[in-house]
């Protein structure tokens, strides 16, 4: 996605970051495990993904207290600034692709609904 170049990271990592705004914003912290099931990503692209998060110190990574084998993800105060640049712009992008619809988007919505309830 080249809206998000400027921002340095890619598709993937951006799909970590915002799930992870999400959850922190839903509850105190999450897990890789988590953040897996909620992106459908597996866990090999997650790692990879959050080794370089990590030491861009976009993400911090800590030892869940629930569970000594897990870890906690949250955002940096960084990340956290970087993820909502990252919302806004794809949202931005969506409406400008979405807006060309024009009065075909109830029906676009609808075909999109059916594709994924098959």
């Amino acid at each position: 996605m080249k809206h998000l170049k400027p921002l340095n990271i890619n598709h993937t990592q951006f799909v970590i970051l915002a799930s992870i705004l999400w959850c922190n914003k839903n509850k105190n912290k999450t897990t890789q495990a988590e953040i897996v099931n909620i992106t459908g990503l597996d866990k090999m692209t997650l790692s990879k993904s959050m080794k370089t998060l990590v030491a861009n110190e976009i993400i911090i990574k800590d030892k869940d207290v629930r569970d000594t084998r897990s870890f906690s993800l949250k955002l940096s105060k960084t990340g956290e600034s970087l993820t909502k640049k990252a919302i806004a712009q794809v949202e931005e992008l969506d409406q400008l692709y979405f807006e060309s619809l024009q009065d075909q988007r109830a029906i676009f919505t609808s075909l999109l609904l059916g594709l994924k309830n098959s």
